[in-house]
């Protein structure tokens, strides 16, 4: 009789541990600066790499409970002095090429399946409305330990849309040999690139289906992502499991309320618009034009 009150007990405290898991999570992304910049090519590239270090760290948090998540920049409290300022320009310059910046925030409410994204785009502030992708991910079966944590590995590709320059590029001949490869690419279809590969290691010792950057929906707490290889690293630093202040997870507010798809236009023609008068500057003989 004692065992069972024993085991009843157990499993009540075990539920009721799941029903309250809430807290916060420190991730670091490690990032290979000069791998990203031989990917985009070109002369500007190649000067750029000369200005910036070859990897660079951006420190992220993560408040989550059992309903919400919050996904923001990690702001450490520690005296200023002139190598923080330089290395925070860089930190600032790197997450702008990726599409981030100091004030972003990513919102998610996982019982609705909706999304609230906050994003500084050339000085303007937008509000990305949207619901969660269906994350189809593969376990693999393989382990290991990180930080403490048994983890267990998952496999996730990502279709890349292929970029427009590469496919003006290709010309009109090989219209006949991209449909004859149709078959082959399988759900790839027309227009995409290779898809890139996400590893994920979770962990059930923390039952939540929550991780950084939208990479979340398994059977634990991501520990850790490798976005493509080993190039694009984000690891858990520190984890917190605790009762969070009333207001720390809620909704990003100031900006223009889109869609992604209104939001993915307005670069697409921002940046158009930018490369346009990039090589009018040229074309006049100023910067970057021959002299």
């Amino acid at each position: 009789m004692k065992n069972i009150i024993t085991t009843i007990f157990m499993v009540f405290l075990t539920i009721a541990s799941f029903a309250q898991m809430e807290g916060e999570v420190i991730y670091v992304t490690t990032i290979n600066i000069h791998k990203q910049l031989d990917e985009r090519g070109g002369r500007r590239a190649e000067n750029m790499k000369k200005m910036l270090p070859k990897t660079q760290q951006i420190k992220q948090v993560l408040y989550f409970n059992e309903t919400e998540s919050l996904f923001k920049k990690f702001v450490e409290e520690k005296d200023v002095d002139e190598a923080d300022i330089e290395e925070n320009r860089n930190v600032n310059f790197m997450m702008r090429m990726m599409g981030g910046g100091d004030e972003d925030e990513s919102y998610t409410n996982h019982d609705e399946g909706t999304i609230l994204q906050k994003r500084d785009f050339l000085g303007k502030t937008f509000l990305i409305t949207g619901e969660q992708e269906e994350r189809k991910w593969k376990l693999t079966g393989e382990t290991k330990k990180i930080n403490g944590y048994q983890c267990m590995k998952a496999e996730l590709q990502i279709e890349q849309p292929q970029k427009k320059e590469k496919k003006e590029k290709k010309g009109k001949e090989e219209k006949k040999g991209e449909e004859a490869k149709k078959d082959d690419r399988g759900s790839r279809g027309r227009g995409f690139r290779k898809p890139k590969n996400i590893v994920a290691w979770f962990t059930t010792q923390i039952p939540v289906s929550v991780g950084p950057k939208g990479f979340d929906q398994l059977p634990g707490l991501v520990i850790q992502v490798e976005i493509g290889g080993q190039d694009n690293l984000i690891t858990a630093e520190t984890i917190n499991l605790k009762s969070l202040e009333k207001g720390t997870i809620k909704k990003p507010k100031g900006g223009k309320e889109v869609t992604q798809e209104e939001y993915s236009e307005i670069v697409k023609e921002k940046m158009k618009e930018m490369r346009k008068e990039r090589r009018g500057r040229g074309g006049r003989g100023g910067r970057g034009g021959r002299h």
